[in-house]
């Protein structure tokens, strides 16, 4: 399995885990084009952060490395790694 393929496993995993605390039309989509934050569209703050905090857990786990995804840092990047869940994997990647 790539790399990518496994962090996409990572955030799909991550967002059944938010899905659950979430009622049934706010859930989460699990697609590499579900949008997490753009100007306009975004999902709330809230599961925006719980999102992240899960995420950084399951890739602590799995690669046995700490990244950090519930900061400035990512707001700060030319191209905005939460346009898509494709591009936070893309984003995860350059950090491991």
């Amino acid at each position: 399995m790539k790399i990518k393929d496994q962090i996409l496993d990572i955030i799909f995993k991550a967002i059944n885990e938010v899905n659950l605390q979430l009622d049934k039309d706010s859930q989460i989509q699990k697609s590499g084009k579900t949008i997490i934050y753009t100007e306009g569209e975004k999902l709330d703050s809230l599961t925006i952060l719980n999102l992240l905090v899960e995420i950084e857990q399951q890739v602590e786990i799995f690669f046995s490395k700490q990244v950090i995804l519930a900061g400035e840092s990512i707001i700060s990047e030319s191209e905005n790694p939460l346009s898509s869940v494709d591009h936070l994997a893309d984003y995860i990647k350059t950090l491991l």
